[in-house]
């Protein structure tokens, strides 16, 4: 679905995206982890078009970003990003009810499957109580919620989040996360997210791409891709890792711990 080919984007005439290639395809969920600064929101912004790319290509459903029309584009791809606000007046309902425009113009009137959709979304985030009210009046994490509701309404065959658990709480976090993944599986989506915690991205997708100063250091199975070794090599901090309840569970070492303190507080754990 899609396809990133020797990718490099500057901003601020500073290279932060560094020949990167990388595919997601249909009912597949990858995340992009890694230092903050390594260019993982900027690989979103570069596939959502609201930042040029200096070299390589963005293909989506075998064909260059460039050649889809705006709403075309919007019919395939959609993007949460990291920082979302409330329109005033509008309610929850408004808002999610945004996600349609791409499928029937801003000025159509919404048909009885619009309103289906939306409805089944806000449901979805667990918003059902709060469809009514003022998005303006809502705390962050429920704003997030009413956003990513809208995304799944837009119904895009490609569906990228840049860290969609912010401002969540631990409850919110996994269940949003547990529906990104079973609508790719269910309605076979694509989906590339970025995450900022690194037992999230083990837990739920299916692969892992592992960024360090704009390039993909590693990329695989969340199993064959994060290890002591290179979450020690990317992100400078000691680690462990255990198969916990639901799966690998990776612990981190005190800032400056050496490899044998470490070590030592594995083998207390083990025992």
């Amino acid at each position: 679905m899609l396809e990133l080919l020797n990718l490099s984007v500057s901003l601020g005439g500073r290279l932060v995206v560094r020949d990167v290639s990388l595919t997601v395809r249909r009912g597949e969920f990858v995340a992009l982890i890694g230092p903050n600064g390594s260019g993982k929101s900027t690989i979103l912004k570069a596939v959502s078009r609201t930042v040029p790319a200096r070299s390589g290509t963005i293909r989506v459903d075998d064909r260059e970003v460039s050649s889809f029309g705006a709403r075309e584009y919007a019919r395939s791809v959609s993007t949460l990003s990291q920082h979302n606000r409330a329109i005033e007046g509008l309610t929850v309902t408004d808002m999610v009810a945004y996600g349609r425009v791409p499928h029937r113009g801003l000025f159509q009137t919404a048909g009885r499957r619009d309103r289906e959709i939306v409805e089944r979304s806000i449901k979805e985030v667990d918003l059902a109580a709060m469809a009514e009210r003022p998005a303006a009046q809502l705390s962050g994490g429920e704003l997030q919620r009413v956003h990513l509701a809208a995304s799944f309404a837009q119904e895009p065959e490609l569906l990228m989040l840049d860290e969609p658990t912010n401002h969540l709480d631990v409850r919110h976090q996994y269940h949003i996360l547990e529906l990104v993944r079973r609508r790719t599986r269910d309605r076979n989506v694509a989906v590339l997210c970025v995450l900022h915690d690194i037992n999230q991205a083990v837990q739920f997708a299916d692969r892992v791409a592992m960024l360090d100063q704009g390039r993909i250091r590693f990329v695989g199975r969340p199993g064959e891709v994060i290890s002591p070794e290179t979450v020690s090599e990317v992100f400078g901090v000691g680690a462990t890792i255990h198969h916990g309840r639901h799966g690998p569970v990776v612990e981190f070492a005190a800032p400056g711990a050496t490899p044998a303190a470490t070590e030592e507080a594995e083998c207390r754990r083990r025992s």
